[in-house]
């Protein structure tokens, strides 16, 4: 380990360990996307919940998406039912989903 005599006392060089440099060059980006869940039929409200429900196992199953994202979440969902002339409601809802990710360039 060099060190350095000075008069009033010693210096020490302690190498550090080859630390890749941490930098801001990307940008943190979070966008917000929208779901549309639609059912229709007798049994909608339960056919609703077990949509839903895969959706939602399927985000927390690759919260990356793959590499895509640095992180995914849904945020509730907010159901109304629809009247169809003639025909079995619609309940559909918007699923709101928030994408964080990083990049070197916004633009690119």
């Amino acid at each position: 380990m060099p060190s350095q005599e000075e008069q009033n006392g010693r210096f020490l060089h302690r190498p550090q360990q080859d630390y890749p440099a941490a930098t801001v060059a990307e940008f943190c980006t979070a966008v917000l996307t929208e779901i549309e869940a639609v059912v229709q039929g007798t049994a909608r409200d339960a056919a609703f919940d077990t949509l839903t429900a895969s959706i939602g196992a399927a985000i927390v199953a690759d919260r990356t998406l793959g590499g895509l994202c640095d992180w995914v979440e849904a945020e509730a969902p907010r159901p109304v039912d629809l009247p169809v002339e003639g025909a079995a409601s619609l309940k559909a809802a918007v699923i709101p989903v928030v994408l964080h990710y990083s990049t070197a360039d916004p633009l690119a």
